[in-house]
């Protein structure tokens, strides 16, 4: 399974990075909202520590997050 980093660029990102993590594993290549998009789920769990955190982020300027492969 591959993994990705995610750099925050907004408020919500950068949270979402310091909450879960920067690391993140690619569950799937898809459309999100009918934007080519990439279904992460975090590797860290949440700061509750029962689940991990699932998102949609656009494969191209995305408005949350810079992604480094």
């Amino acid at each position: 399974m591959n993994e990705v980093t995610l750099i925050g660029k907004s408020h919500k990102g950068k949270d979402r990075v310091k909450r879960f993590g920067e690391v993140w594993q690619v569950l799937e290549i898809g459309s999100f909202d009918g934007t080519p998009s990439m279904l992460l789920r975090s590797k860290e769990k949440t700061d509750r520590g029962s689940t991990r955190n699932f998102r949609w982020v656009a494969l191209e300027n995305d408005k949350d997050f810079d992604v480094l492969d």
